[in-house]
Formats: structure tokens, sequence, C-alpha cells
């Protein structure tokens, strides 16, 4: 989601006086750098209609008459993607000078197959397979999905595909009926029933990778029971819902299941491993539970440890809460490019919500109010760095903590988010593992975002610098060609040769790199 926001964000130029120019856009593969013909390259600039054309034999295309300003400029072609517009949303580019010459590199897109099977070897037709990924999460790593969930057929043959190459491994939700609706099994993993200890594989730019094949486990007598009070005796709906989630770290629901009209409940068949149990009334849908409710929502969270047999547990529902607090903004920018009451606060529960049920909020010059939290330990994040102000320190009530840490949050303590303009730079040399210097890109990743902040060049001497830095923590990596989405992969990106680099205002790093070259 930050691709859009922050590619290109570092792009300088010159102006001059006329205010029409030509923009000449060359797409090239990133591993044989051969012209991509073919390819629609579509320029657009916030309130006007789009332009496209189409790449000719030398992978060319110019787009004249540009005004001065910012646009997106996004590539397609079947069968590649853009490493640097995952999300499809365009690069950033500033029309300033005459004569711009923009290159696009695109890289084939691979694909996985294989089938589901039961733990009997029967087929399982329409289960939900998905790839994941590993994801920086603070200080830790997470799993996440990526791109679109396939089905299985009735042989219980899935295919992911159009997969930027990087390290993947891939999970399952099967789907089983009851009395209710149709819900969610528990999942299982390439190589392992627990998420956590999934096996990840490499795909190369075009991999084609078959017969990654996912057998459930064997039926275990694991199960979770147990009773939610709390629930509120108002006229509608009296049972609540409850949902498991790995503590893995990936997002989808392992099982959803509804109390009885007593509270109790029962989930079974689950693998062994650690989880968080959630729990919320009334039911309004599994998609953004409270959001839908007129009702005053209720909701509990609680860690539950399975390693086979019988496990009960007590959920108390309490009220969802309301917090307020304030932006302060150090040395930021007002006018225009500050973009004040862009920078969205979002809210990564550390109990197991979902980050999609969780609401984010945009302040409203230094104030914001927030309703929809259920009481919890939260990471807090700004979304937006368009005005290059950082979140530098969360206040609760007068108690500061770093940003990066899980506050308690429980309605009952302001919020003071401080925000600093400040920025620092980072140079350096790269070379190779026998010590020659290195030509191809740098990347500038940050720790807590999930995309790229900038990319410079290398150049003969293998130098590079990124300039006016924002204060925060970042992954820097060397590259002599961007072939891989590994460098978002915080376990594959230490296998780059990546530096961890912490900027602090004013500050001017030097980090030198080891290129590793495949």
């Amino acid at each position: 989601m930050w691709v859009r926001f922050l590619i290109g964000l570092f792009v300088a130029g010159i102006a001059v006086a006329s205010q029409s120019e030509n923009v000449r856009v060359l797409v090239a593969d990133s591993s044989s750098g051969l012209p991509i013909p073919g390819t629609v390259v579509a320029i657009v600039r916030d309130g006007e209609r789009p332009a496209s054309l189409e790449t000719d034999s030398e992978g060319g295309i110019a787009f004249s008459g540009l005004r001065h300003g910012d646009y997106s400029l996004r590539a397609e072609k079947a069968g590649y993607v853009d490493l640097l517009d995952l999300d499809g949303q365009g690069r950033r580019l500033t029309v300033a000078a005459s004569g711009l010459r923009v290159e696009i590199r695109l890289c084939r897109a691979a694909s996985i197959s294989g089938v589901v099977r039961d733990w009997d070897g029967h087929p399982v037709q329409g289960a939900m397979v998905f790839a994941m990924v590993r994801r920086d999460a603070g200080d830790a790593s997470r799993l996440a999905r990526y791109g679109e969930a396939r089905r299985t057929d009735e042989l219980g043959r899935y295919r992911l595909f159009g997969l930027p190459p990087g390290h993947y491994s891939v999970g399952v939700l099967p789907r089983r009926r009851n009395t209710m609706e149709e819900t969610l099994a528990p999942g299982f993993y390439y190589g392992s029933a627990d998420p956590s200890a999934a096996v990840f594989f490499k795909l190369s730019a075009g991999d084609i990778r078959t017969s990654v094949d996912l057998t459930a486990p064997l039926a275990t007598n694991a199960s979770i029971t147990g009773t939610v009070s709390g629930i509120s005796n108002d006229p509608g709906p009296t049972r609540a819902a409850i949902a498991l989630v790995a503590r893995g770290g990936l997002q989808p629901l392992i099982a959803a299941v509804l109390t009885e009209e007593d509270g109790t409940f029962a989930i079974s068949d689950v693998a062994s491993g650690e989880y968080d149990l959630l729990a919320w009334a009334p039911f309004a849908g599994w998609a953004s539970p409270w959001r839908s409710s007129k009702s005053e929502v209720k909701a509990a969270a609680t860690r539950v440890s399975l390693s086979g047999g019988a496990v009960q547990v007590g959920l108390t529902l309490r009220p969802i809460v309301g917090v307020s607090g304030r932006v302060v903004r150090e040395g930021c920018i007002l006018g225009d490019q500050a973009n004040i009451g862009e920078e969205e606060i979002a809210f990564r529960s550390e109990d197991g919500w979902p980050d999609e049920w969780m609401p984010g909020v945009f302040p409203e010059g230094d104030r914001f109010h927030v309703n929809g939290l259920p009481a919890g330990n939260y990471r807090i994040e700004m979304l937006n760095r368009r005005n290059r102000c950082v979140l530098a320190k969360v206040v609760v009530g007068d108690q500061p903590t770093s940003p990066g840490a899980a506050q308690r949050i429980d309605g009952l303590a302001p919020l003071t988010l401080v925000l600093t303009a400040g920025t620092g730079s980072i140079s350096g040399v790269v070379t190779t593992a026998d010590g020659q210097p290195l030509t191809g890109i740098a990347l500038l990743t940050p720790i807590d975002w999930d995309g790229v902040l900038a990319t410079a060049k290398i150049d003969e001497r293998g130098q590079y610098q990124f300039r006016d830095v924002p204060v925060g923590r970042y992954r820097v990596i060397g590259l002599k060609k961007l072939d891989t989405m590994d460098f978002l992969d915080p376990d594959a990106a230490r296998n780059l040769g990546a530096r961890l680099v912490a900027v602090d205002d004013g500050a001017e790093l030097i980090v030198d790199m080891k290129a590793v070259e495949d």
C-alpha cells in the first residue's frame, strides 16, 4: 500500500521555462535487459484522464504535451510484474524538465501449482489456497498472504500465478458446513500444520513451480471449548462470534464459529500450536464485524496454547473503546507541501485482531478520535509520509514510549503522537565478493512499511547516496539487478547482504555493503 506514495520521492528535476514537456519511457526485462514490446504504459495526473500507449519494438514510448507536476506512471504486460509498483498504483514521477527519460525494468512473473488432499488421500474441492510471504513487524517477522487466493477444482488442483520472484510458502483454508453457514475449517501449510513452521522456497524470475502439494494433517482430538460471558440481553441476536487466529502472524482466520444461546462454543480438529482466540457480540458479519452493528459492541481476546487434547477457556466481553488524542508536529512544514490531515493513524493489534478489522483515523488539524478498538495492546503507525514527517514518539497519558513498541490502549489515557521532520543521509560503497566495485541499484526499504522508500544508482565506482532520508529504521541493499522481491523479506534480505540502519536527525551515515550475486 505504501508504494504509491513512496516510489520516486527522491526524483529531482531542473525547472525550465516551457510548461509542456515530452517524456520518453523505455521498458526492458530486468534479467536480460532486452526491450519488452507491447507493454501498456499509462500516465495520469490527479484529476485528469489517464493517457496510455503501447511500447514499440524497441520497448519505447513517448508522451508529449505534459505539464509540469507530479504524475503516476504504470506499466503492464501479461506475464510480467513491476517490483517497484507491486500494488499496481503506479510509480510517482515528477515532470519538471525537458527531455525526461524514464527506464522501467519489468520482471517475469512466477507461478505455483499443486494438489490439496485430505488425510485419506482424497482431493479437497473448494479449498482456498494462497501464497504466503514474510514481512517485518517491528523487530519481529510476520507471515502475510500475497496475491489472490484460488479455489481448488474437483481434483483438488490449484494454481497461483502472477507472483513476483521471491521466497514463498503456501497455505490452505478448507471449508466445512455446519448448521449456521459455510465456515472455515482449521488450515494447513506447506510442510507443517503450523503456519509459523511452514516451509519456504525460492522462486526465480519466470519459474513455474509444480507439485507443491498440501496434505491435511491427520485428524486430532485437540479442541477448544469454553463459554463467553457478558453477551447483551437486549432484543436481537444473543450469540457471540468466535474467531481463531494463528500466532504465527498469519491474518486469515483458522476457524470461525458462533456460540450457542447460553454462550458456550466448541472448535474441533485444531492442530497443535499457539493461537489467539477472539470473541465479540453482537454478531454482524465476519468482515469488519462491529462497523455494521448499531448496538453496543463488546469484545474479548485471549491466547491459547494447544499440544493435543482439549483446552477450556472463558472469555468475558467488555465494551470496545474510543481513543482520543492529538498530533504534535515538530518542524513539519505547514502549507500545501505538508499535506496536513492526510496522515492516517493505524492501530496494529498485538492480540490477534486482523488489521482489516481495526479502524484507521485521519487527524482533523492536531486532534483525532477513533471508535471501535477492543481494549488491548497495539503498535501505532502513521501511514502517510508525503509531508516527510515521521512518528518519533508515542505518549500514553504522560508516559512516553517508542513508536515501535506495543502500547496498552484502553480508552482511559489520551494519546499524543509526536511527529518530526528530521532527516539524514546514507551513502557508501558496494563491492562484490572479490572486492570489486559493483554497478547496479541500491534500495532503501523502511523496516515498518511494506514497500520501497527510494532507489539510487550505484555508479561505476560502486558508490551510492540517499539524501533527505526521514528519521527512522531502514534496510539498505545493493543489487546488480532488481529481479526479486526478497528485499521485503526480513529473512531472505539478510542473504542479499542487506544492512540495517537507524537514521537520526542530521545523521550522515556511511554504510558500505558486500553485494551477494547469484
